[in-house]
């Protein structure tokens, strides 16, 4: 039996994460997303045509558990604003149907993606996703899935600069890229950080990028095994992050 696989692709808006992620399985045939799970993709299809194919997860579930997840969930019917959100979301022959009256965004697809990993976990399938990690439930989210017998490889990316992730996102949205305000760029980027030195303990390998580059290079300086092995690849260009937030961090 294979040994199941959980690889995170985090750091904060505009730091070079979905780039990385397009080229991933051509970089290595070791490295193999498995089932890849993406709020943000899954937020464009639902825009497009209201349904999302649950095949592509290769997990099946029915229209009373998507509507108990989101009777019980405590964010995007609050951030939405409509309390029986549920009742718009239904299972047919393997595909999620959502009443066209909802109007998608998101933090209803990030609740769906979340329902997705919780089902993977449950179902012992190998999948990637990404995330800015500036909630501490992803955190709660790696625990349980290093309990429950998961490998989990952390692949982490930042700036030195929140400055600099603005920007990149500036860029995104005026190639039709999806936008994130700015206060919130910067909210997350230092939230993120002050969560990385916990996934890094709760990883089994992790792997450290500094994307300031203005050549939107990806600097790999540093991998983390079993959560303290540290490698350090480039002295000259340890970015002062990993030193404010890893090696100082108690």
């Amino acid at each position: 039996m294979s040994k199941k696989r959980l690889r995170i692709f985090a750091g904060p808006n505009g730091s070079g994460k979905s780039s990385f992620i397009k080229e991933f399985e051509n970089t290595d045939p070791r490295h193999k997303l498995g089932v890849y799970v993406n709020a943000d993709e899954i937020e464009k299809k639902l825009k497009e045509e209201n349904v999302l194919n649950t095949n592509q997860y290769k997990i099946h579930f029915t229209t009373e558990e998507i509507q108990s997840f989101f009777q019980k969930s405590e964010f995007s019917p609050k951030k939405t604003g409509v309390s029986d959100l549920w009742k718009y979301f239904k299972i047919i022959d393997n595909e999620l149907l959502v009443d066209e009256r909802l109007e998608i965004n998101s933090y209803i697809s990030a609740d769906l993606a979340e329902f997705l990993r919780q089902k993977l976990l449950e179902s012992n399938i190998s999948f990637s996703f990404e995330t800015v990690m500036s909630d501490e439930r992803k955190l709660n989210f790696l625990k349980k899935a290093k309990d429950i017998g998961y490998s989990i490889y952390l692949y982490f990316f930042c700036t030195v600069d929140p400055e600099i992730n603005k920007n990149r996102v500036d860029l995104r949205v005026e190639e039709k890229g999806h936008s994130v305000p700015a206060d919130k760029i910067e909210e997350r980027y230092y939230r993120s950080l002050e969560n990385l030195k916990e996934a890094i303990r709760l990883s089994n390998r992790a792997f450290l990028f500094d994307t300031s580059s203005v050549t939107f290079d990806k600097l790999l300086f540093a991998e983390v095994t079993n959560g303290k092995e540290v490698e350090v690849f480039t002295r000259d260009d340890v970015p002062t992050w990993f030193i404010k937030y890893v090696v100082d961090k108690q």
